[in-house]
């Protein structure tokens, strides 16, 4: 009985940071494809692909941080879910400015 417990605690220990870590992976990776879609449609300009960017990369150098020692606290966690919220935010924010790459807005692409 006592083996089943620790075996549990064990799996706990293991699978509940590594499914964190997938679930904060997942979410990076959305949030590039979100801006390279904008780039992409032109709803983006490249000086805010060049700030969305840097804000990914600001993201992934605080998440670089929280990991190194090997342990991430709740503090930390909280903090790269507060800037992951952020990022996002300003990727939405951006797309949808009225601000676009080229003369023509993709609306009038056709014409």
């Amino acid at each position: 009985m006592k083996k089943c417990h620790r075996g549990l605690l064990l799996m706990l220990f293991f699978f509940i940071p590594l499914a964190e870590a997938q679930r904060d992976s997942k979410r990076e990776s959305r949030q590039e494809s979100r801006i390279k879609s904008g780039a992409n449609s032109n709803t983006l300009t490249s000086r805010e692909v060049k700030r969305l960017e840097s804000g990914q990369d600001r993201v992934d150098s605080a998440q670089g941080k929280a990991i190194a020692d090997g342990v991430v606290s709740k503090k930390e966690k909280i903090k790269i879910e507060k800037m992951q919220d952020r990022q996002s935010r300003q990727i939405y924010i951006q797309k949808h400015d009225g601000q676009f790459q080229g003369r023509k807005s993709p609306a009038n692409r056709s014409k």
